[in-house]
């Protein structure tokens, strides 16, 4: 007499039920395993209590953990809210920030703004032109640390006057010992409009752009003392 394999009931259901089309388990995948695997066990050999314990210890750990990562997430979305709309409000205000850029008009001066970590006794300006070739030297006599700026009038070595456009500039200084001395420079700008394009807001002011988190300073005023005044900031 032929005996016939005894098939083991219900597990390939349980398979096709666990079955998803993603490829990380979730929470829900992993007590459904849990429960198929108390359904399934072998009555003569059930399964042992410590390994019951540590598995539904995993599974509380997993339900934490996905928690944290929803509250973060809405933590994200809140902050990049808040920062959205402090950029919104600073259409219209003055913004300093960290940039060696400074835009020419026809006919006009323009003035470069830096600061001093230190006396010094001696200070030049290298201006350069659009396509980042040398066009001038601006030179100062000693200097106390601080907030300075220099009056630029324009002109390259020879004294011709220059198109407008955007120049950069360098600030070499040189301390009382002869060592050389740290210079800073900065620039300032009135804010036109905001970019959302970006995970960071970028402030619009003419033909530049910052990020919000390079800001160092803001004024109601659109003029602001001792500041290199541009139409906007380094892109």
């Amino acid at each position: 007499m032929t005996i016939a394999a005894i098939e083991p009931t219900g597990v390939s259901t349980t398979a096709n039920t666990v079955s998803s089309d993603t490829t990380i388990m979730g929470k829900d995948d992993f007590l459904n395993l849990l429960v198929a695997q108390l359904q399934h066990q072998d009555p003569l050999n059930p399964l042992d209590s410590t390994d019951f314990t540590a598995q539904l210890a995993q599974f509380t750990s997993l339900e934490q953990l996905n928690n944290v990562n929803t509250n973060l997430e809405s933590l994200q979305s809140y902050q990049a809210a808040i920062k959205n709309a402090q950029a919104v409000d600073l259409i219209g205000k003055t913004v300093e920030a960290p940039g060696n850029t400074v835009v020419l008009r026809d006919g006009s001066e323009a003035t470069l703004g830096f600061d001093l970590t230190q006396d010094v006794q001696y200070l030049s300006a290298n201006i350069y032109g659009p396509q980042g070739n040398f066009v001038g030297t601006i030179e100062s006599g000693p200097l106390p640390s601080g907030r300075h700026t220099l009056d630029w009038d324009g002109r390259d070595q020879e004294g011709n006057r220059l198109s407008s456009g955007r120049y950069s500039y360098e600030i070499l200084a040189t301390d009382f010992d002869g060592e050389a001395a740290t210079a800073k420079p900065f620039i300032s700008a009135r804010v036109t409009g905001v970019n959302f394009d970006g995970q960071t807001p970028q402030l619009k002011a003419g033909d530049y752009s910052i990020s919000v988190n390079d800001i160092r300073e803001v004024t109601a005023d659109a003029s602001t003392t001792g500041a290199a005044q541009t139409d906007g900031l380094n892109p």
